[in-house]
């Protein structure tokens, strides 16, 4: 994560003070930007059940725009949902993923988003990156030779830039 620390860390405090759609928006993009540069990748990565539970929530998180609204008993579906996959063998960065999707999901329900919590969806995506890509402990000089570590760096930096300006 030290690629991130210092690259994105610094640069998070600039979602503080966002408009609160504006922090749904880019916390979405984050997590559908950060799919693309997977590896292995989503398919692959994701078994099929936890794969059709990141798409279908994804999609049900978009469709509740612009007011990014769902009601406990959709929170709890999810919830449930999530639960139901119990212990399925999975690869690393998966687990960072998931947690990725219950912190919008559970914004979207009673809590609401702030900056620190988007905060913490870019912290997560860039950990499921490094999870899935980086063998044993992560450094700085692992993650700048990994490819899809330095792609999730600029793409939030690219989201970032874009909403700031």
């Amino acid at each position: 994560m030290e690629l991130w620390d210092g690259e994105i860390g610094p640069r998070v405090d600039e979602l503080a003070g966002r408009p609160e759609q504006d922090l749904y928006e880019v916390s979405l993009r984050v997590i559908r930007d950060t799919i693309t540069v997977l590896r292995p990748p989503f398919e692959e990565l994701f078994p099929e059940e936890i794969g059709h539970l990141i798409t279908t929530t994804l999609e049900i998180c978009t469709d509740a725009r612009p007011k990014f609204f769902l009601t406990e008993k959709m929170v709890q579906q999810f919830l449930v949902a999530r639960d139901r996959l119990g212990d399925l063998p999975s690869r690393p960065g998966v687990g960072p993923f998931l947690v990725v999707l219950e912190r919008l999901v559970e914004s979207m329900g009673v809590r609401r988003i702030d900056g620190e919590e988007a905060a913490e969806i870019f912290s997560a995506c860039y950990e499921s990156v490094v999870m899935s890509n980086v063998r044993g402990k992560a450094s700085l000089d692992k993650e700048l030779a990994c490819t899809p570590c330095v792609q999730a760096v600029a793409l939030q930096e690219t989201i970032l830039t874009e909403r700031n300006v």
